[in-house]
């Protein structure tokens, strides 16, 4: 459950981009047998949500973040209606 919920923490931020050096070998793609999309690294598989609206998907901008210095927002937890 572990690996499963810091999966889906890390995708719903940075979706299936690829943080590798890089392949050092040759490699075949494009035939899946599956429904599930490649997670970050290709070694698991997700089901994306696909209904939610572009104003609902976390925005994860570095060229924006890096220059900025507080780079984390602050919630207020006590305001959020249970």
């Amino acid at each position: 459950m572990a690996v499963a919920g810091l999966l889906v923490l890390v995708t719903s931020q940075f979706r299936d981009q690829e943080f590798s050096a890089g392949s050092t070998s040759l490699t075949v793609s494009g035939y899946d047998y599956h429904p599930l999309e490649a997670a970050i690294g290709s070694l698991f598989r997700i089901k994306y949500p696909d209904d939610w609206t572009d104003e609902e998907l976390y925005e994860f901008d570095w060229t924006v973040l890096k220059s900025q210095g507080d780079r984390f927002q602050k919630i207020d937890f006590n305001a959020i209606p249970s």
